[in-house]
């Protein structure tokens, strides 16, 4: 005599997946392939000195952090050079508007 779960092991991969696929939408199989760019971070302006602001960038190619500096209308008025890091970027930034300044 069969019993009466007999055929409940036939059960489709599809059966509560909505998306039909065997590993489901979370899984990195489900995933290969396909190419999910990075949310990419607004650039924000910070003050260095008076009068100064700038924001920073990272440079993909080199691979490293740089802050531009513009006055308060907008002209850029110096550039740091690359860091490894973004808070010695902004170190960099904070002495360089400083000696700008000064000027």
């Amino acid at each position: 005599m069969r019993s009466s779960t007999a055929g409940l092991n036939r059960i489709p991969y599809s059966f509560g997946n909505p998306s039909g696929n065997r590993y489901g939408t979370s899984s990195p199989r489900a995933l290969r392939g396909t190419f999910i760019s990075p949310a990419k971070k607004p650039l924000v302006m910070h003050e260095y000195g008076p009068g100064i602001v700038g924001e920073v960038r990272f440079a993909r190619l080199e691979g490293g952090y740089y802050v531009q500096l513009y006055d308060r209308e907008g002209n850029p008025v110096g550039k740091t050079g690359l860091w490894r890091t973004e808070a010695k970027a902004r170190e960099a930034a904070r002495k360089l508007a400083e000696k700008l300044a000064r000027k």
